[in-house]
Order: structure tokens, then sequence, then C-alpha cells
């Protein structure tokens, strides 16, 4: 075990942790009050530990930054993936945007005027307690775009924010960046 006493504030203890799985037979970090305690499958010989406390002491809030934006823009991609599968809402119901949805809506928006195809198409609600109409292929057209308006919705409103993480430049202005979108 390798304890380091002095504490680096500027450290990220994730971005510690990757180096060390890395690098190394690493196993746990154990946080104390006033030290780090690293555990090793196989104990690092004293040129090892020496390099890895040294590492560790090196470390500035710039090495990780990008990997912190990382995960903040994860944390973006799966908010809009959830607001996608909220659906959308056509003449007051609210339909389902799966994947299978999505396919669905614009096979039929496609095919919409072919004389093939059977008018009325009745949908179900996202909750399947209600059903819908599509009485021809008006309906279809405008139901296919307000599914097209409400992903691209999505998905450009995450991006305003991908972009403000992307441009900020220390952890304290992504921080304050706030995906509020529900």
């Amino acid at each position: 075990m390798i304890q380091i006493q002095t504490l680096n504030s500027s450290a990220n203890l994730k971005y510690f942790k990757e180096y060390l799985i890395s690098n190394y037979d690493f196993k746990n970090i154990v946080i104390g009050f006033d030290c780090l305690c690293l555990e090793f499958e196989t104990e690092p010989n004293q040129t090892e530990e020496t390099a890895i406390i040294n590492y560790y002491n090196a470390i500035t809030e710039s090495d990780w930054l990008d990997s912190y934006k990382g995960q903040k823009l994860q944390e973006i991609n799966n908010n809009t993936d959830e607001l996608i599968k909220a659906g959308y809402t056509y003449s007051g119901h609210t339909f389902s945007l799966s994947e299978k949805a999505q396919t669905n809506i614009l096979a039929l928006y496609s095919t919409k005027d072919d004389p093939v195809l059977p008018y009325p198409i009745v949908f179900n609600t996202i909750d399947d307690l209600d059903s819908f109409e599509a009485i021809d292929a008006t309906t279809i057209a405008n139901m296919y775009y307000s599914a097209l308006a409400t992903v691209k919705g999505r998905i450009d409103s995450g991006t305003v924010l991908k972009d403000q993480i992307r441009n900020a430049t220390t952890v304290a202005e992504v921080d304050a960046i706030q995906d509020n979108r529900i």
C-alpha cells in the first residue's frame, strides 16, 4: 500500500485512477481524512512508488479537463436520449419516438401518397391509453413533421449545451453549465 500524505487539490481522482489502472496492477483508492491510500494487487517497487507519487503531485486541472468535459457531454447525450424517448405530441396526443416508431413514421411518410396505403391508420399513444386515426396523407405528413421537429429540437438544444462545454476553459466553467431541459 502506498500512502500519499500531501493531497493535491488540483488532482482528479478518476483521472488518477485511470492512470494507475493503465500502468500498474492497481486495486483501489482509499480516501482518508488527510491522506490517500493506494492498494495494489502487486506492490510497486520503490522507483514505481516514487513515480506514482510524483505523477499524482504533478496533476493539474488542465490535465483532466478534457476527460471531465467528456463526462459532462455524455450526461447531455443521456438526457437528450431520455427527452427523445418521452415522445412527440400531435393533435393533443403523445406518440413514441423509439427507434422503431421513428422508422415507422418515416416509412409512412415516404408512402403516404401511395394508393395501396389504406386510410385511416391507427396510432397508439406512447402510454397505450388512447389511439389516434390518421385519416389521410396530410395527417401523416403533419405527424412526421412534428416528430422530426421534436427530435431535431432535442438534439439542437443539446448541441447548444455541448458548445458551451467545448468552449469552457476551467472546471468551474464546465460546472456552471446546467442541462435543465425537461
